[in-house]
């Protein structure tokens, strides 16, 4: 029996909106990876569905879930600072709908190797590409989640290759003008950034996730963050390098022309945003549905960008 891209879509947001209102139950499910375990160049974790295969930038870990003699493909990508441990339990979710669902690090993050390039979109494009291949997957049309940064990446895999891409959810994209905080413009500037990270970034993201919980019933999930986010630090020798060479290199804010053209496209497209996130401001969500008038639309309420 035929099933409509659109109906396969609508079964994706279904999955992808009911779980992020109840963000805490689903990361308390999550196993948290002692620091020993998140270094780029250690062995991987010995479970099933888990890999690692060579990419053009290094090693690649993924996670597979669900049959890969499925039709239908989901790709999960996550954010400018998060490993794809986060994704765990929505790809467990997902696949139960007959779905193959892949999550990955990306380079310089979780069990992936740092790229020593300028962390730009088209790096990250071209790793999903390599992955895909690698995996014997690129046959496959995708439908594609991404979430803040990873959402970017989405939309400019879809600007590259539209053909490949079965259909977009953006949740919380980035891509806006923002301000910045001053820390963060200080540290984008040349050689400035290198001398102070060991020193001040730690800090100032764990500020910057407490920001993020300020009024909201998340306060375990952002504690979750931290030990994460210390992990990685502690044990993923190139993790703070790789995150101010995407702060450098990719094109965080100014990512309207590529939704634009993708805007074009005749696919499927869902936005997701929360109500209440400061980091891709909520008023940003008009913009994009201006851009993007056809796509659906839904709110998380009371929900940050955690």
């Amino acid at each position: 029996m035929g099933v409509s891209v659109a109906s396969l879509t609508g079964t994706i947001v279904v999955a992808v909106a009911l779980v992020l209102p109840i963000v805490i139950n689903v990361f308390s499910e999550v196993p948290f990876e002692p620091a020993d375990q998140h270094v780029c160049n250690r062995p991987l974790p010995d479970e099933p569905g888990t890999g690692a295969v060579n990419t053009s930038y290094g090693r690649t870990f993924y996670r597979l879930f669900g049959d890969t003699s499925a039709r239908e493909m989901v790709v999960l990508v996550g954010g400018i600072a998060t490993p794809s441990v986060y994704a765990i339990d929505y790809a467990k979710r997902i696949s139960k709908n007959g779905f193959l669902v892949l999550t990955y690090d990306l380079y310089g993050r979780g069990y992936s190797n740092v790229a020593r390039t300028a962390n730009d979109e088209r790096l990250f494009v071209s790793q999903i590409v390599d992955l895909l291949f690698a995996l014997k997957l690129d046959g496959k049309r995708v439908h594609f989640v991404g979430a803040s940064m990873g959402g970017v990446i989405c939309a400019t895999f879809a600007d590259i290759y539209p053909e490949r891409v079965a259909s977009l959810t953006l949740v919380a994209p980035a891509g806006f003008p923002s301000d910045l905080p001053l820390p963060v413009r200080f540290a984008m500037l040349p050689y400035v950034g290198e001398f102070i990270l060991p020193f001040f970034a730690p800090a100032f993201m764990e500020r910057n996730l407490d920001k993020q919980s300020d009024g909201q019933q998340n306060c375990e999930l952002v504690e979750y963050q931290k030990k994460v986010l210390r992990a990685e630090i502690a044990a993923c020798e190139g993790y703070l390098e790789s995150i101010l060479s995407t702060f450098r290199s990719f094109n965080l804010f100014s990512m309207e022309p590529i939704y634009r053209r993708v805007a074009t496209h005749s696919r499927p497209v869902h936005i997701i945003w929360g109500d209440l996130d400061s980091t891709c401001p909520f008023e940003q969500s008009k913009t994009l549905r201006s851009i993007m008038p056809h796509s659906e639309f839904t709110v998380v309420e009371g929900g940050a960008h955690t």
